[in-house]
Parts: structure tokens; sequence; C-alpha cells
């Protein structure tokens, strides 16, 4: 048997759906209304059942009758397993002709007794006159008609307006916000509830969240920053400048005891040295001198031994290792801050400037440092090239040490240290708060976004519209999308 029953459009039925709140039809159903409610119009989607062919007032109907086994009869399709019988004015008008005037098209009354009955049916045509006919376009019933279908019209209208604010929310959320690592966390839950919330947020603060294109940049690279590993305090140790002055003096300044000396040796360095190189060369390994040829005679050997005396061969090797000293100091300070993790890329890009200004003041510090070490270098180097002549600091090399400033250079080299070591804690604190800053940089792009959007979209104004429209639907059919009727 059939269960339910869809009406697109027959006769004065429109868009009916059988709800779930309505119950399915029994093996008897009983179907009461006041007259042209729309029973004789139901009753004729049954009759199209019974005839095999659509009723010629509702050529264009459309319907869809389901039965217990889920089998539908439509407009298109009217054959069923069921027998079906209606008897109604359409059954009566075929069928039963010899019972009513043909010109009225109405069953002629039997008999009429007493004047009430007179007056009630003159009063019921009264009504039924005043209460009209929607398919005929007259009465109460057309005049109702038109008005839900004026309200249906303004409804739709919001409906639509609504629809286009819920797509714009929908498409901004789940496409574009939800979908960059930007404006949320890959993974978490974003939707359009969560921007209806953050757009109320928005527009009930005062503030202005619009971001510059600066500070976008600055958000999106600490949502891009990896975590740093840690960078470790440098210890802080005094600088050796005041101590390498004090042993170079001595050691560049000291004087040699002459007895046996080579007189041509001592007013020539280079030959000295030449020669001091060629005693190397030739003790232990030749007899003959591999310049000339001649054989060495051992006066020569003891002569070129007490020219270059025990004193004079200890002061070039303490030279040479004061020089090694000073050499390796400057390789270290040239490392010093790479082998202690001090490297730029080591820190978060919010550290990058702070870093750079620190690295400047280093870099001088290194400048002065290095002039220091040069000059004692150089002491050395000459000393060392002639050692039986001592080597003063001349006023000239005092004024280059008074002008960089030893003192000054130590304290500068502690100060430094310390601003590292103090940009080193902040960049660790910032590794063990990074999910938050990356949080907040999100929140803060996110805010700028829909800051914008909503301004982009006139979000307020068409909110505006819905409430507008809202008031101005008719009350009295406020009911309507459920299926009600009030009077």
């Amino acid at each position: 048997m059939f269960t339910k029953i869809d009406i697109e459009k027959f006769g004065l039925f429109n868009d009916f759906r059988w709800s779930n709140s309505l119950d399915i039809f029994k093996k008897v159903n009983i179907i009461y209304g006041r007259n042209y409610s729309g029973k004789t119009t139901l009753s004729r989607i049954f009759r199209c059942i019974e005839t095999g062919e659509l009723h010629k007032k509702y050529l264009d109907g459309k319907f869809n009758l389901i039965d217990n086994e889920n089998n539908t009869v439509t407009q298109d399709n009217l054959t069923c397993q069921y027998k079906v019988r209606v008897y109604n004015k359409d059954f009566i008008s075929k069928n039963l002709s010899w019972l009513h005037d043909d010109l009225k098209g109405e069953i002629e009354a039997f008999t009429l007794l007493g004047s009430e009955n007179i007056a009630a049916k003159q009063r019921i045509e009264e009504i039924e006159n005043e209460l009209g006919n929607i398919e005929k376009k007259t009465g109460l019933l057309y005049q109702q008609e038109q008005k839900k279908l004026s309200f249906k019209k303004e409804h739709d209208r919001l409906e639509r307006i609504q629809k286009e604010v819920t797509d714009l929310l929908t498409q901004k959320a789940n496409r574009e916000l939800k979908q960059s690592t930007y404006f949320v966390k890959q993974g978490t839950t974003y939707n359009i509830t969560n921007i209806k919330d953050e757009i109320a947020a928005i527009t009930n603060s005062s503030k202005n969240f619009i971001l510059s294109e600066e500070e976008k940049e600055l958000h999106k690279k600490t949502i891009d920053e990896a975590e740093k590993k840690p960078t470790n305090e440098i210890p802080v140790s005094k600088i050796k400048l005041s101590e390498y002055i004090t042993t170079v003096k001595p050691l560049v300044e000291k004087k040699i005891t002459l007895t046996n000396t080579i007189q041509d040796l001592l007013t020539n360095n280079i030959l000295q040295e030449w020669v001091n190189k060629g005693r190397d060369h030739h003790r232990g390994q030749r007899d003959y001198c591999a310049f000339c040829g001649q054989k060495i005679p051992t006066l020569r050997w003891e002569e070129l031994d007490a020219h270059f005396s025990k004193e004079s061969e200890d002061l070039k090797e303490n030279i040479q290792k004061e020089i090694q000293i000073l050499n390796n100091s400057k390789s270290s300070l040239e490392k010093f801050l790479e082998t202690k993790g001090v490297i730029k890329d080591n820190y978060y890009y919010s550290y990058h400037f702070d870093f750079d200004d620190i690295k400047k003041q280093w870099d001088n510090f290194a400048e002065q440092y290095n002039i220091v070490i040069s000059l004692l270098n150089d002491k050395l180097q000459k000393r060392y090239d002639d050692i039986f002549n001592p080597e003063y600091f001349d006023d000239d090399a005092k004024k280059i040490i008074d002008d960089v400033n030893i003192e000054k250079i130590a304290s500068d080299f502690e100060r430094i240290i310390e601003l590292f070591n103090g940009l080193s804690k902040g960049n660790n604190a910032k590794s063990d708060a990074l999910g938050k800053d990356k949080d907040t940089s999100r929140t803060l792009l996110r805010y700028s976004e829909i800051q914008n959007f909503i301004t982009t979209v006139n979000y307020k104004k068409k909110l505006e519209d819905i409430a507008k429209e809202t008031i101005q639907l008719n009350p009295n059919y406020a009911l309507e999308k459920k299926g009600k009727f009030t009077g």
C-alpha cells in the first residue's frame, strides 16, 4: 500500500515534502479539512492512477507516491500493482450524471425542509463566496495564497543572501585560512564557526589588527623557523695583551755580551743569518764547504761557534716561541666565535639585528687587538733577524699602543662576551616558547587577514541587510517554513 506522497506541483499544492514528523499512511486513513483546502485536489492524484492519465486541469502536475516496498508512482509513470478506486466529484460527473444539473454542475437537493435550512444554505453560499477559489483567483483563499507566495519570494531572497554570506565564510575559513600554515597550525580544526567567533572578536574590539607587510614578513619568519639548538654561554676570561707586551719588550731589547765575534757578520745581519743557517746544513754532514768547495778547518768551526754564542741561540729560540704564541693568539681570535658556536644562523631571526650589532663591535675589537699583535710580531721578527742588535720600542710603537688603549681593548672583550651571552640566553628562552610564539604569530596574521576580508566583502552591510529583510517579513507567516498556517 502507499505510505507517503511528495507533491512538487498539483493545483494549490507547491513544494510539499513528506517530512519525518508526519506519520505514514495506514490501511485506513481519514483526511479532513475545510472547503478548498485541497481534499479533492489530493484525491485527483489517486484518480490519475486509476484512469492512467493526468487530470486535464493539471497536465503540468508533478508528484511522487511511495509504497511500503519503496516502489514509486510519478506523473510520468502512472502504473502500479494496486487497484485504485476513487469516489469523488470527478467520478460522479462521469458516472452519475443523472444526479446533477448539467448547467450548474452541482448535485441538486432532493428536498428542503423548513426556513432555517434555507437560511443556513444561503449563509453557507455567502461564506463560500467570501472564501473564494484559488484556482479561480477569487476571495480570501486566493488573497491568502498570494500572501504566502509573496512571503516565500521574500523568504527565498533572504535565504539567498544568507547563503551568500555563509559561502563567503566557508570559502575563507576552509579553503584559504585553514589551508595555510601561516594562518592555522596544520592538523588543527578551523571552520565557519571559528571564523564567525573571530569576526565577532574583531568587530567588538577597538583595536586595528591590520599588519604592515614588514610585520607580516616577521611573523611568517617566526612561523617558518625551526627550533634552534641551545647556545652555550662563553666563559668570560681576560685577554693577555698586557702580558704579551711585558714578555716581548725585554726579549727584543736584550743585550748580548759580545766576546769573540766576527766583525763582518755583526755589520751585515743578512750575511750573518745566511752563515748561521749554513752551520746547520754543514755540521756533522760535510767537511767541505758546499759553497766554495774548500775544506772547513776546525779553527773556523771554533770561530763560528764563538760568534754564535749560546746566549744568542737561546734568545733566538725564545723569540721563535713568543712569535708562535702571538700567531696562535691571533688565529684563535679569528676562530673564537665560530668555535664557541656564536654563529648568526644559530640564532632566531628576531635576534639577527642584535647579533649584527654585537658582531660589529667584536670586529672593531679584533681589529684593535690584531694591531697590537702585529706590532709585537714585527718587533720580534726584526730582533730575530738581527739577533746581536737590540730592537727598542720607539715613539711610533709607543704611540700605536697608546692609541689602541690596551685597557679598553681588554674591557671591550669582556663586555662583548657578556652581550653575546645575553643574546644566547634570550635565544634559548625563545626555543622554550617557540610553539607559543608561532601560535601568537598565526593569530595576528589571521586577524589581519580576517579584518581585511570584512572590509573587502562589506560583511557588516550584508549582516545589516539580513537583519532588515528578516524584520520586514510578515510575522504571520513566520511558521510557513514548517508547513503551518496562521489566519
